[in-house]
């Protein structure tokens, strides 16, 4: 065997045990070969192929349903103060507000790890957002609004989306 001859066990070595070739150096003697000299497959090799392309199949979609469900997921602070206007105009409508174009904001993390809070403002709208820095945080938000119609509201934005609304004051 030639890495034997060669006196090393690398690439050759391994392509002995894998792709053994009739009437070549690479060649095994406990493989066996069809009448043209090709490997001969068994039935359990055909069956080994077969679920080694199932598997790798089923890793990928399976891989790209977790990037779609990753893709729904909020990224960033922002998109929970966004998420968190938004509730507040919809289901507050007596209100009569419409969110700002163009935000404010102050970072006021404090020095420790693990958290983070930032201020937004605008106009008369200032938005608290609070959360962990964690794969999904769920983002703790304080809005308040002082204008001729002023509101304090509170709640919850999660990492997948939904809004909660755990207090509301209308008329500060």
């Amino acid at each position: 065997m030639l890495s034997h001859f060669l006196g090393i066990y690398g690439p050759v070595h391994i392509l002995e045990h894998l792709v053994p070739m009739r009437g070549t150096i690479l060649h095994h003697p406990k493989v066996e070969y069809n009448k043209k000299g090709s490997l001969k497959m068994k039935k359990i090799s055909w069956i080994i192929v077969i679920l080694v392309i199932v598997g790798f199949s089923t890793a990928s979609v399976l891989g790209y349903q977790n990037a779609s469900a990753s893709a729904n997921m909020l990224q960033s602070p922002e998109s929970a103060r966004d998420l968190a206007v938004n509730y507040i105009l919809q289901n507050h409508k007596e209100l009569s507000l419409t969110a700002p174009e163009a935000w404010d904001c102050q970072n006021l993390t404090p020095e420790l790890l693990g958290g983070s809070t930032l201020e937004y403002t605008a106009g008369g709208w200032k938005v608290t957002v609070s959360y962990l820095v964690v794969l999904e945080p769920t983002y703790a938000v304080n809005m308040t609004y002082s204008g001729e119609v002023g509101f304090q509201w509170v709640g919850t934005v999660t990492s997948n989306g939904t809004v909660t609304e755990t207090d509301f004051t209308a008329g500060q």
